[in-house]
């Protein structure tokens, strides 16, 4: 009769001493720690490079104030500074205007300051990022808005007001998945829209990146600070905590990042 043999402390189906699976188990934790890592580094590195981009369009807008007594965009006399490049004057009222103002629907409110904003700074040479002249009311098929580092954002640039018992007065970055100009009022019925529509996500971003976003940038609050929701409660925020809701997936959130009131 055949004997068969199993040697102390070895798997007789696998061959593997329990010393082996021991340092297999610590090697695959190792590697999934890494893994982990990885990520997270990758994730940091990716909102320092928009905090960054933000700050570089806020510094852009300050020198082109500081020069030009105004705010690209609204610039009265650009296509004098300009001439020959069809560029386009703004009103010169200290407020970026423009974009889609309805709650209901998106209607244009025929100023066209909020994507020629991106143009005046263009012809100055601050910003990498070169846009034409915007003549007429773009359609969702244009790309009128900066292309922003978080995956598929764009920044956009307008004025807004005192809206929903908080926020300031002021000419705002915006901070969406919009390539077209919208005030806090349209982006709300944007995003009231999205819930009700199935399959229809993209508009913001996931409140937990905006959080991410507003903790470097700022102070972390979806209702205080330099950088704010676009509304109170809703998809994105507690409006009753001060705290984004990090457990809701759905992309929510736009970000409001002051850098002027209006004077």
């Amino acid at each position: 009769m055949q004997q068969r043999i199993v040697h102390e402390g070895r798997s007789a189906s696998t061959g593997m001493t329990i010393m082996e699976l021991t340092v297999g188990l610590v090697v695959i934790g190792l590697l999934a720690g890494m893994i982990l890592v990885g990520r997270e580094l990758l994730e940091s590195a990716t909102m320092h490079r928009a905090v960054s981009q933000v700050g570089r369009v806020q510094t852009g807008i300050s020198l082109f104030r500081a020069k030009y007594s105004a705010f690209p965009g609204d610039f009265a006399k650009a296509s004098q500074y300009w001439p020959g490049q069809g560029i386009i004057d703004g009103d010169g009222d200290e407020r970026i205007g423009g974009g889609y103002l309805s709650d209901v629907s998106a209607v244009a409110d025929g100023s066209l300051e909020c994507y020629n904003a991106w143009n005046h700074l263009a012809a100055t040479g601050v910003l990498e990022w070169h846009a034409e002249p915007v003549s007429a009311p773009p359609t969702a098929a244009q790309t009128v808005a900066m292309p922003g580092v978080l995956d598929r954002s764009y920044l956009g640039l307008h004025h807004d007001g005192a809206t929903y018992g908080y926020g300031v007065e002021s000419n705002y970055i915006t901070l969406t998945r919009l390539a077209l100009g919208t005030t806090r009022e349209s982006f709300r019925g944007i995003v009231y829209g999205m819930l009700t529509l199935p399959g229809v996500s993209d508009v913001g971003l996931r409140p937990a990146v905006a959080a991410r976003f507003d903790a470097k940038a700022d102070d972390g609050q979806p209702l205080t600070g330099a950088v704010t929701a676009a509304y109170p409660g809703g998809a994105c925020s507690d409006a009753s905590a001060n705290t984004y809701l990090y457990a809701q997936t759905r992309n929510s959130c736009g970000l409001w990042i002051a850098f002027s009131a209006a004077q």
